[in-house]
C-alpha cells in the first residue's frame, strides 16, 4: 500500500509497505529523517541474527545506507547489518527512477548506490512479523490475539477472538480465531 506524505509536487514523499508484513514502525521518525538527510528513499530496517544469510543491508551511524546485499567492496566495523521490513519512503524523484520489473532492492537501490545516491536507513525495533505464507498468517493473527504484537485500533479482546460486528457466528465455538464481515 502507499500512502503520500507529503504535498503534490517533485519533491512528494510516498510510504510504501508490503502487504504481508505486521509491523508498526514510528512513521513520522522515518519519515523526519528521510526529510532531515533529503535522501532519495529511506529504508526501514530491522535488526535479525538471520540478516547475512537473508539479504544484509549495511548501515552506518548516521542512518545511512552503505552496503546492500554484500556488493563488493569493504566494509567497516563502525556499519551495522541489518535485514529490509518492506517499509520504506521514496521521494518524487526516486518513484520516477524505479525498475520497471524485478526486486526493487537488486534493481533500484543496489543502483542508487552505485550513483552516490543518499539511501537513508532507519532501524526500528517495533514488533515485526512476516505474513507471506498462512502459517505465517495465523501465527501473526495469534501474536495479535494474545497481545504480543500491537496493531493501532485493535484491543485483543478477553475472549481471545476478534470477530467483526457485522458477522454471525451460529453453531461454533471460536478459539483464538479472526472473523470479518
Amino acid at each position: 500500500q502507499a500512502r503520500r506524505l507529503g504535498p503534490p509536487g517533485d519533491a512528494e514523499a510516498i510510504l510504501l509497505v508490503n502487504g504481508d508484513v505486521l509491523f508498526a514502525p514510528d512513521f513520522a521518525a522515518v519519515l523526519a529523517h528521510h526529510r532531515a538527510l533529503g535522501a532519495l528513499a529511506t529504508m526501514v530496517l530491522r535488526e535479525d541474527p538471520r540478516a547475512d544469510a537473508l539479504g544484509p543491508i549495511d548501515v552506518d551511524a548516521s542512518g545511512r545506507v552503505r552496503r546492500i546485499l554484500r556488493a563488493p567492496g569493504a566494509g567497516s566495523a563502525d556499519w551495522t547489518t541489518c535485514m529490509f521490513t518492506g517499509v520504506h519512503v521514496l521521494s518524487g524523484r526516486a518513484v520516477a527512477l524505479l525498475p520497471e520489473e524485478g526486486c526493487i532492492v537488486r534493481r533500484g537501490y543496489a543502483r542508487w548506490l552505485e550513483d552516490a545516491e543518499t539511501v537513508g536507513a532507519v532501524v526500528d525495533p517495533a514488533p515485526f512479523r512476516d505474513c507471506g505464507t498462512p502459517a505465517e498468517l495465523l501465527g501473526a493473527m495469534d501474536d495479535v490475539l494474545g497481545g504480543r504484537i500491537a496493531v493501532p485500533g485493535v484491543v485483543p479482546p478477553p475472549s481471545g477472538s476478534l470477530v467483526d460486528a457485522r458477522a454471525r457466528v451460529e453453531g461454533a465455538d471460536l478459539v483464538r480465531s479472526c472473523v470479518g464481515a
